[in-house]
């Protein structure tokens, strides 16, 4: 299997830099909004779905670095034997639950006449075809 792909988190950081700083004003904005002298239990319940938010934001690959925009995440695969690159049939998605909640994994789709159909993201994101990830068969701990 191939190794995922390594962002620097200098360049994640970069790239999430709006997305942080608009959670910031938020959260700062809930605990404002909270009574005086409960501003933790008046704001945590918000807090809590901004957390929530952009948890999904990152798990689910809507923030990518410049690095990894500029050239594909799994390149076009080609057939094993003739070389030839594999026809695309477009993107597909499903849904993933996994112990941070639900993400939309949408990926490409291609296939040859002797291979048949392969996303070669599953390989990564859903190497066994669950749409439950192992962390939510534990939770909540007992």
């Amino acid at each position: 299997m191939s190794q995922s792909p390594r962002v620097p988190p200098e360049e994640f950081v970069e790239s999430m830099k709006d997305d942080l700083e608009q959670y910031a004003k938020e959260v700062m904005e809930a605990v404002n909004q909270a009574a005086d002298g409960e501003w933790i239990a008046g704001s945590e319940e918000r807090v809590r779905d901004l957390s929530a938010e952009m948890r999904q934001r990152v798990l689910s690959g809507r923030c990518r670095s410049e690095s990894t925009r500029r050239k594909p995440l799994f390149p076009p695969p080609h057939h094993p034997t003739t070389g030839k690159r594999l026809a695309n049939k477009g993107r597909q998605s499903h849904r993933v639950l996994t112990v941070n909640g639900e993400i939309k994994v949408v990926r490409r789709w291609w296939h040859g006449p002797q291979v048949g159909s392969v996303a070669p993201a599953d390989e990564i994101l859903d190497r066994n075809g669950t749409r439950i990830t192992p962390g939510v068969w534990r939770w909540p701990l007992a």
